[in-house]
């Protein structure tokens, strides 16, 4: 799903507009190019525009059609949602445009309840996937604003998915998410049965991961000069990390001892260890004697986190620098971490668990990426007397 969310911020004494969304994602990124008098803070690398009225409504228009904007009580006295039109033609995930239908218009009043936020704090669900479900549903129960969610049927559950794919176009990652958005809220917050009502599911297309090349990775990491942003793309690929288990890392996380990274809460809310190799553990040491980091392994100037847009930002201009022309992206490190490891004759069960998979089926992908085996065979073509 495609998720603008805006908070409150202070940048030099001004409130202003923090606009958060996926980096990696052109589709988003081409469209916050064209909002009026943006600027980019560097330290905490987030986008951000003056804290009006006429922003915030500049912002509702640039994205309109293209992503969800969230802005609960955002400025003084105005309702938590804003009015939202479905447009004809909507652009969806590449970029293209499907065919037009009539689309439906409707105002957004109903909150989302507060005992499905809480359960989902309850289970200890990530920010994200809060801030995705919660919007997700709100929509959902919006679509019939004279029906309580409770009392919604299976055909009508089945109704507002068939309107996500008929008139709304959208992807099938986003239908989803949005069927598990209304799943939680009967299983886990009314605590139905699984078998009461039942949603077709669409399949998800199988594609394969981009990865960099073990030349690549070598390029990539030359051309870091900075300690800290070397140590942290270093770390990516060496731990086989998700960008958000990296910057939620503690000092006390790096088991040197053990040569282990301990991952706490990863994707799932499970913990698991990852690999400390020694030329790792080096640059760490370096880097800690420079940079001193309290708590966090990787921290902002403020002692907070290290964002996630400034590891994309160092990973772009890496990228650029060894001129590496693949559509690339620091998760790119955690795709080639199992490959490389897959080629290297490692079993799949141990990059399984190194990775954090829930699923082997997830884990056997890089099977069809790796060139293990494949070296040996010759093309029926260099047989042929031509």
């Amino acid at each position: 799903m495609r998720n603008i969310i805006l908070q409150h911020e202070q940048v030099k004494g001004q409130r202003v507009i923090k606009i958060c969304f996926d980096m990696d994602n052109s589709v988003l990124a081409s469209c916050a190019k064209k909002l009026m008098h943006r600027k980019w803070n560097i330290d905490d690398g987030f986008l951000y525009v003056p804290n009006t009225k006429a922003h915030l409504k500049n912002i509702f228009n640039t994205f309109k059609g293209t992503a969800w904007v969230e802005a609960e009580d955002f400025l003084n006295n105005r309702p938590k949602f804003k009015k939202r039109k479905i447009n004809e033609g909507e652009v969806i995930g590449n970029g293209s445009q499907h065919k037009k239908t009539q689309a439906r218009t409707y105002q957004i009043t109903k909150p989302c309840p507060d005992i499905y936020i809480d359960k989902l704090k309850i289970l200890n669900y990530s920010y994200q996937t809060l801030k995705t479900y919660k919007a997700m549903f709100i929509d959902y129960i919006n679509y019939y604003p004279n029906i309580r969610p409770e009392e919604l049927t299976k055909q009508q559950i089945n109704n507002y998915i068939v309107y996500l794919v008929r008139e709304r176009n959208v992807t099938v990652p986003y239908q989803n998410q949005a069927i598990n958005s209304i799943k939680f809220y009967y299983e886990k917050v009314l605590g139905r049965e699984k078998d009461t009502y039942y949603i077709e599911r669409p399949e998800k297309p199988f594609t394969l991961p981009t990865v960099l090349s073990e030349e690549e990775v070598s390029r990539l990491f030359r051309v870091i000069e900075n300690v800290k942003h070397r140590c942290i793309l270093y770390m990516l690929y060496a731990g086989g990390l998700r960008i958000s288990e990296l910057i939620n890392l503690k000092i006390t996380d790096i088991q040197s001892e053990r040569s282990l990274i301990l991952v706490r809460n990863g994707k799932g809310g499970k913990d698991r260890t990852t690999l400390l190799s020694k030329k790792m553990l080096t640059l760490l040491r370096e880097y800690y004697r420079i940079y001193r980091p309290e708590y966090w392994l990787f921290e902002s100037p403020n002692r907070k986190n290290y964002s996630a847009s400034s590891i994309r930002k160092v990973m772009k201009r890496a990228l650029k620098r060894a001129k590496i022309t693949k559509q690339a992206s620091p998760h790119t490190l955690r795709h080639s971490f199992a490959t490389h490891l897959l080629e290297r004759g490692t079993d799949l069960r141990y990059i399984q668990n190194l990775m954090g998979h829930g699923s082997s089926k997830t884990t056997e992908r890089y099977t069809h990426i790796t060139k293990k085996g494949v070296d040996g065979i010759v093309s029926p073509l260099d047989n042929l007397d031509i």
